[in-house]
């Protein structure tokens, strides 16, 4: 089940975000050559972030646009810059080392 969520009207959209129709049904929005989100239609304008999050179900192509566009969700599109973490990076290198050994053991008492 869909709400359909209120929105300002059109005018609000920002002008800094262009829209391109991919086909009949799809448009991608983009900032400074970024994707910032899109809008599928079906039976109503289904607004998308940047990861494939639902913003909400419109009446109008114009209202889904504005959802996305939002200044506060342009925000948060903005690319975070985080530290890694080297979690993954260790478990691959424990895990190889061990197999490492076994082989090792293996080849050593001629199995």
């Amino acid at each position: 089940m869909s709400t359909i969520a209120p929105m300002p009207p059109a005018a609000s959209i920002p002008s800094c975000v262009e829209w391109r129709l991919l086909n009949r049904k799809l448009w991608v929005g983009r900032r400074d050559g970024r994707p910032v989100g899109t809008v599928e239609h079906g039976h109503r304008y289904l607004a998308l972030g940047i990861d494939g999050e639902t913003i909400g179900a419109f009446r109008t192509l114009e209202e889904a646009q504005a959802a996305v566009a939002a200044p506060e969700r342009l925000q948060q599109a903005e690319p975070q810059h985080s530290r890694r973490s080297w979690t993954g990076i260790t478990f691959v290198a424990l895990l190889s080392l061990s197999t490492a050994a076994l082989l090792g053991i293996y080849a050593f008492l001629g199995l």
